[in-house]
């Protein structure tokens, strides 16, 4: 009282607010009323509430100034429906606007998920919260139906998301063969899509179809396996052989590595200087030629003098003195194909000299190892000692001259792997050899 006058309106008195009605003659109001046009809800005490309140059976949210929400409400990122004329929190299968939407008993809006209405009724919302589907509980599974009560079967595409029924229309989950390829559909029926892990191993499921791919597939520049011997498990941890090359994978499935089985002849005692020959050699028998180490020094490989040394052999490589005592890689490609000629062979000898580590990294990848000059102790050289230009190019020879086949190397360890005429099957250090081999006119040659 003022003056002897009840209050009438809002008062706010031990921290909380109260509506006394002017149209009562002042009392204090509970529960559910409409002041100044709005609806709030008032303790038994009388105080207004703010968040979740329950009235009977039914829940209201008030909001932070007390006046019950409206509409559509987000809370932490959760939706909920108050009606807009009585503020109750909808649950159920709720028509709003032209969609249907499905709320479960604690208001949550469903979203991505199969959601039980009435009895045996099924309703899945999409990633909006509008119904997509809807089916009936069976035995076997959810039965789709259409609007008119008919049994769906075969492809549905809804919202974005494709899913298959069987010949009774029940929705198909996990591993499927449909039409001779292998699909996933996830525990709501959706087909998934890109990599999937089934709880033990990886798969990779086309990003459009949805088949599950075997062999090799490229993803942002990383290579991976799909073996389909094994199901289209991808593979990882370890070394596998897939053809007639032996490849590495990570634990992530990248592969790291690449490994092929090249001979290796020591050039000693017959060839002291003929590394590049004995080279070559060891790379054409890879590819199944079966030639006796002198071979192509004795009868294919260019010899020459006064200073040619990258068409010929400047010397001979059956002495240790006499000449430079050494040759390049056009020699060596004049070489390889005057050798294939004969041979009747249609594969050639290329110079793939001046190409990025990368490029010939790529080649190992698919099966095709490389002849390449290095260093007889596999680092720096010492000077260049001879050099000439050819095709545009400045071919040299450097002190520890040395050519070798490069047949693997191992991302994961840094090394590579070598066909050494002078050292045998060895490994080097990768930076040092790519490092190496650049200084030395990266210089290559590859028979394809």
């Amino acid at each position: 009282f003022a003056d002897g006058i009840a209050s009438t309106g809002w008062l706010y008195t031990g921290g909380s607010w109260y509506w006394l009605d002017p149209e009562a003659g002042g009392a204090m109001v509970t529960g559910l009323h409409a002041c100044n046009g709005s609806a709030y809800w008032f303790n038994a005490s009388g105080a207004m509430a703010t968040g979740w309140v329950r009235d009977g059976g039914t829940w209201y949210y008030a909001t932070g100034s007390g006046a019950l929400a409206s509409g559509w409400l987000n809370l932490n990122g959760t939706w909920y429906w108050l009606d807009p004329s009585t503020h109750a929190m909808a649950t159920g299968v709720q028509t709003i606007g032209s969609c249907e939407y499905i709320f479960n008993s604690s208001g949550k809006m469903m979203a991505n998920c199969w959601s039980n209405g009435d009895g045996s009724w099924m309703y899945h919302s999409s990633s909006s919260g509008t119904i997509d589907l809807k089916g009936i509980m069976t035995d076997s599974g959810i039965q789709l139906i259409d609007d008119d009560g008919n049994v769906r079967t075969g492809w549905i595409e809804s919202q974005g998301s494709r899913y298959y029924c069987s010949t009774n229309g029940v929705i198909l989950t996990g591993w499927q063969q449909i039409a001779g390829s292998w699909y996933y559909f996830n525990s709501d029926g959706r087909m998934a899509t890109g990599w999937l892990n089934d709880g033990s191993n990886w798969y990779w499921l086309d990003s459009a179809s949805g088949t599950m791919k075997t062999g090799w597939l490229s993803l942002g520049g990383t290579w991976y396996y799909l073996d389909a011997a094994r199901g289209g498990v991808m593979l990882s941890n370890g070394w596998y052989w897939i053809g007639s090359t032996d490849y590495k994978f990570s634990s992530s499935g990248a592969m790291v590595g690449a490994w092929v089985d090249v001979p290796c002849y020591s050039q000693y005692p017959e060839l002291p200087t003929g590394c590049e020959s004995v080279a070559l050699t060891n790379l054409l028998n890879y590819y199944g030629f079966g030639l006796g180490k002198t071979i192509i020094a004795d009868y294919y490989l260019p010899k020459g003098s006064n200073g040619n040394f990258v068409t010929a052999f400047d010397g001979n490589p059956r002495r240790s003195s006499g000449g430079l005592m050494g040759c390049v890689a056009p020699a060596i490609t004049i070489a390889g194909n005057n050798f294939l000629r004969a041979a009747g062979s249609g594969k050639q000898a290329k110079d793939v000299s001046f190409s990025s580590i990368s490029s010939i990294k790529n080649r190992l990848t698919c099966g095709q190892p490389v002849e390449m000059w290095n260093t007889e102790w596999g680092s720096w050289p010492g000077g260049r000692y001879a050099a000439r230009w050819y095709n545009g190019h400045s071919y040299g020879l450097w002190g520890g001259n040395h050519a070798v086949v490069l047949k693997g190397y191992d991302d994961e360890q840094g090394i590579v792997y070598l066909s050494d005429s002078i050292n045998g099957n060895v490994t080097r250090n990768a930076q040092v050899f790519f490092g190496t081999w650049q200084q030395m006119d990266s210089q290559a040659v590859v028979i394809e």
